[in-house]
Protein backbone atom coordinates (compact mmCIF):
# COMPACT_ATOMS: atom_id res chain seq x y z
CA UNK A 1 0.00 0.00 0.00
CA UNK A 2 2.83 2.41 0.83
CA UNK A 3 4.51 1.69 -2.51
CA UNK A 4 1.31 2.50 -4.39
CA UNK A 5 0.89 5.76 -2.47
CA UNK A 6 4.52 6.71 -3.16
CA UNK A 7 4.10 5.93 -6.86
CA UNK A 8 0.93 8.03 -6.96
CA UNK A 9 2.72 10.98 -5.34
CA UNK A 10 5.61 10.72 -7.82
CA UNK A 11 3.21 10.59 -10.78
CA UNK A 12 1.24 13.56 -9.47
CA UNK A 13 4.40 15.64 -9.06
CA UNK A 14 5.64 14.67 -12.53
CA UNK A 15 2.25 15.43 -14.06
CA UNK A 16 2.06 18.82 -12.41
CA UNK A 17 5.03 20.06 -14.45
CA UNK A 18 2.90 20.45 -17.58
CA UNK A 19 0.14 22.21 -15.65
CA UNK A 20 2.73 24.53 -14.05
CA UNK A 21 4.16 25.34 -17.48
CA UNK A 22 0.70 26.15 -18.82
CA UNK A 23 -0.14 28.73 -16.17
CA UNK A 24 3.40 29.99 -15.62
CA UNK A 25 3.48 33.06 -17.93
CA UNK A 26 0.32 34.49 -16.37
CA UNK A 27 1.52 33.60 -12.89
CA UNK A 28 4.95 35.18 -13.41
CA UNK A 29 3.53 38.47 -14.70
CA UNK A 30 0.94 38.58 -11.92
CA UNK A 31 3.58 37.91 -9.23
CA UNK A 32 5.92 40.54 -10.73
CA UNK A 33 3.11 43.09 -10.53
CA UNK A 34 2.62 42.26 -6.85
CA UNK A 35 6.37 42.43 -6.10
CA UNK A 36 6.62 45.87 -7.76
CA UNK A 37 3.63 47.23 -5.81
CA UNK A 38 4.05 50.32 -3.66
CA UNK A 39 1.68 48.95 -1.01
CA UNK A 40 3.64 47.19 1.73
CA UNK A 41 1.29 44.25 2.31
CA UNK A 42 0.86 43.54 -1.42
CA UNK A 43 4.64 43.75 -2.00
CA UNK A 44 5.35 41.43 0.93
CA UNK A 45 2.86 38.83 -0.30
CA UNK A 46 4.22 39.11 -3.83
CA UNK A 47 7.78 38.53 -2.65
CA UNK A 48 6.71 35.45 -0.69
CA UNK A 49 4.90 34.09 -3.75
CA UNK A 50 7.92 34.88 -5.92
CA UNK A 51 10.15 32.95 -3.53
CA UNK A 52 7.86 29.92 -3.54
CA UNK A 53 7.57 30.14 -7.35
CA UNK A 54 11.36 30.11 -7.74
CA UNK A 55 11.80 27.19 -5.33
CA UNK A 56 9.13 25.12 -7.08
CA UNK A 57 10.53 25.87 -10.56
CA UNK A 58 14.19 25.29 -9.64
CA UNK A 59 14.30 21.47 -10.03
CA UNK A 60 13.14 21.76 -13.65
CA UNK A 61 16.51 23.34 -14.49
CA UNK A 62 18.06 19.89 -14.10
CA UNK A 63 15.88 18.72 -17.01
CA UNK A 64 15.96 21.87 -19.10
CA UNK A 65 19.72 22.40 -19.46
CA UNK A 66 20.71 18.90 -20.63
CA UNK A 67 17.91 18.99 -23.23
CA UNK A 68 19.02 22.45 -24.34
CA UNK A 69 22.68 21.44 -24.64
CA UNK A 70 22.08 18.10 -26.37
CA UNK A 71 19.16 18.73 -28.72
CA UNK A 72 19.16 22.47 -29.36
CA UNK A 73 22.86 23.40 -29.12
CA UNK A 74 23.90 20.02 -30.67
CA UNK A 75 26.62 19.23 -28.10
CA UNK A 76 26.02 15.49 -28.18
CA UNK A 77 29.20 14.36 -26.41
CA UNK A 78 29.43 16.90 -23.61
CA UNK A 79 25.88 18.25 -23.51
CA UNK A 80 24.68 15.91 -20.81
CA UNK A 81 27.50 16.80 -18.40
CA UNK A 82 27.59 20.53 -19.08
CA UNK A 83 23.79 20.63 -19.03
CA UNK A 84 23.62 18.89 -15.68
CA UNK A 85 26.25 21.28 -14.31
CA UNK A 86 24.36 24.33 -15.56
CA UNK A 87 21.07 22.90 -14.34
CA UNK A 88 22.48 22.25 -10.89
CA UNK A 89 23.94 25.76 -10.73
CA UNK A 90 20.74 27.52 -11.84
CA UNK A 91 18.57 25.24 -9.70
CA UNK A 92 20.54 26.03 -6.56
CA UNK A 93 20.58 29.70 -7.54
CA UNK A 94 16.78 29.67 -7.91
CA UNK A 95 16.33 28.00 -4.52
CA UNK A 96 18.67 30.45 -2.79
CA UNK A 97 17.11 33.52 -4.39
CA UNK A 98 13.64 32.18 -3.63
CA UNK A 99 14.54 31.59 0.01
CA UNK A 100 16.12 35.06 0.22
CA UNK A 101 13.01 36.69 -1.24
CA UNK A 102 10.83 34.91 1.32
CA UNK A 103 13.06 35.89 4.25
CA UNK A 104 13.52 39.50 3.09
CA UNK A 105 9.87 40.08 2.15
CA UNK A 106 9.09 42.09 5.35
CA UNK A 107 11.80 44.69 4.54
CA UNK A 108 10.09 47.94 3.44
CA UNK A 109 10.94 49.34 -0.02
CA UNK A 110 12.93 46.22 -0.96
CA UNK A 111 11.55 44.37 -3.97
CA UNK A 112 13.69 41.24 -3.97
CA UNK A 113 16.46 39.70 -6.04
CA UNK A 114 16.19 38.62 -9.66
CA UNK A 115 18.39 36.78 -12.16
CA UNK A 116 19.21 37.26 -15.83
CA UNK A 117 18.82 33.52 -16.47
CA UNK A 118 16.65 33.01 -19.60
CA UNK A 119 15.01 29.79 -20.71
CA UNK A 120 14.29 29.65 -24.42
CA UNK A 121 12.56 26.33 -25.07
CA UNK A 122 10.23 25.85 -22.14
CA UNK A 123 6.74 27.29 -22.73
CA UNK A 124 6.73 28.57 -19.15
CA UNK A 125 9.65 30.93 -19.57
CA UNK A 126 9.92 31.53 -23.31
CA UNK A 127 11.51 34.95 -23.72
CA UNK A 128 11.21 35.83 -20.04
CA UNK A 129 13.83 36.07 -17.37
CA UNK A 130 13.55 33.54 -14.60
Amino acid sequence: MKKIALLLVVLLVAGSASAWAGICPKTDSWIKGKVDSTQYVVKMGGMMLDGVNRIVAAPFDLLYHPVQDIFVDKHYGTGLFTGLGEGLYHGVEGILIGAWNIVSSPVPNYHGETTDHVHSILPCTKGATA
